[in-house]
């Protein structure tokens, strides 16, 4: 068994044991997901020519927002992968930070 198995294993050992097992549960969730996605976000490139328009279109003041339906927390973690890219969007949303995700006007 893997190293991040066993850690992940003991630490919901410790939740279930300690606090409420629902919690425990997410936890498990959780550190499955960013184990599974982690790895993917790391290899992500941009479109070729994205990153090029992106700096042309922001040189020349044209706003850009980012709407996903990504938690705000793991959008942040995917932006900070592209150098620049954070600071070309004037507002980030994400699914938490709204009542309802896409396709809702709400984001």
């Amino acid at each position: 068994m893997r190293q991040w198995m066993r850690d992940i294993i003991l630490i919901t050992t410790v939740y279930r044991q300690n606090f409420v097992e629902p919690l425990a549960d997410l936890l498990w969730i959780l550190m499955i997901f960013l184990r599974r996605n982690l790895p993917l976000w790391l290899q992500a490139k941009p479109l070729p020519g994205a990153n090029r328009l992106m700096k042309h279109l922001h040189k020349h003041g044209v706003p850009f927002a980012l709407a996903s339906n990504s938690l705000r927390e793991y959008i942040d973690v995917k932006i900070s992968l592209q150098k620049g890219w954070k600071e070309y969007f004037s507002v980030i949303l994400g699914s938490d930070q709204v009542k309802s995700g896409k396709p809702s006007p709400d984001l």
